[in-house]
């Protein structure tokens, strides 16, 4: 991939965010297409009344004013007047006690169908445009990363994302955990799954396993430590997806063991570990009782620093290739 094109896409993305903090109106109006959103919302929302702040002009402003630097109330149904002016209708009330309602009212589906669309077509777009450049050696690059995010205190939220045990009741937040894969060509959140911050099946893990259909044969992950499991690389082999993640920091290295490719370079083969409580007998038993991969240490050096040294994981659909 050419090294210009992530500049160039940090560059844009932050030209487009003050574009939108700095202008006025409903801007996303330009970003999503129009058939699309009208599809979106057919599905999610089904019919409605003509009315000021209807799904789409909610949600877009809602979506000014989360990026606004002004996050007001007033701010965003200023946009929307704005809007309403130029499209020479009349505009609304500065009460923004209708546009909260609107807001309550909007489905969590609509938005979660909107940027999966919007991340389709861009991803489909770029591909186009930029062909071999946009990828590395032909294969597609793609990231997965987690973290997790505050709610608002209410008591529905609490229900389903219950706040940290080591906090009083009533004295902390719901807490949120997020999983999203990301491409590396546009910088789109293809996907992204959101659980409870504790519990059964609420790790990054099993989040992950919620969003494997947005990998394709071919398809090479990175991620960090934390991904770096047998299981996991087990699956995406499977799946023929290669992978580049840091090595766990529980997995100790000798590398002069195994089948050596290099200085700090070789091949090693890891056992299947014990049966975790969410896998059943099944699957379990369909992992390969050895895998082999490749495991390599990269030395980063930062001026006054001492030098760094991380150790990768990885596997390129078996071949090993460098």
């Amino acid at each position: 991939m050419a090294n210009s094109l992530p500049a160039a896409r940090s560059s844009q993305v932050s030209s487009a965010v003050q574009s939108i903090q700095e202008g006025g109106g409903l801007q996303f109006r330009e970003v999503f297409p129009t058939n699309g959103v009208s599809s979106a919302i057919s599905e999610t929302v089904g019919e409605y009344r003509d009315r000021i702040f209807p799904p789409d002009v909610t949600l877009f402003a809602f979506m000014h004013q989360a990026l606004s630097s002004d996050k007001s109330l007033r701010e965003a149904v200023a946009r929307v007047n704005t809007d309403r002016i130029a499209a020479g209708q009349e505009p609304a009330s500065l009460n923004t006690a209708a546009f909260c309602k609107a807001r309550q009212e909007l489905p969590e589906q609509l938005p979660q169908r909107l940027f999966r669309s919007l991340a389709q077509t861009t991803e489909s777009d770029a591909s186009e445009r930029f062909g071999a450049q946009g990828t590395w050696q032909g294969r597609s690059l793609k990231v997965v990363d987690g973290s997790t995010l505050l709610m608002p205190d209410t008591s529905e939220n609490q229900a389903v994302f219950p706040q940290m045990k080591s906090q009083e009741k009533g004295s902390g937040f719901p807490i949120a955990r997020i999983v999203a894969i990301f491409s590396l060509l546009t910088g789109c959140a293809l996907d992204l799954a959101i659980g409870p911050y504790k519990g059964k099946e609420t790790g990054e893990h099993a989040l992950l396993r919620q969003l494997l259909h947005c990998l394709e044969q071919g398809d090479i992950l990175l991620g960090d430590a934390y991904y770096s499991s047998y299981f996991l690389m087990a699956m995406l082999l499977k799946m023929g997806v290669d992978f580049v993640f840091e090595s766990h920091g529980s997995r100790t290295s000798d590398f002069r063991t195994g089948k050596r490719l290099g200085n700090g370079d070789h091949l090693i083969s890891l056992k299947r570990p014990k049966q975790p409580d969410w896998m059943t007998d099944e699957l379990y038993f369909s992992m390969p009782d050895t895998m082999e991969i490749r495991e390599v240490q990269i030395i980063i050096e930062t001026p006054g620093f001492r030098p760094k040294k991380n150790r990768y994981n990885d596997v390129f659909c078996g071949s090993k290739k460098s």
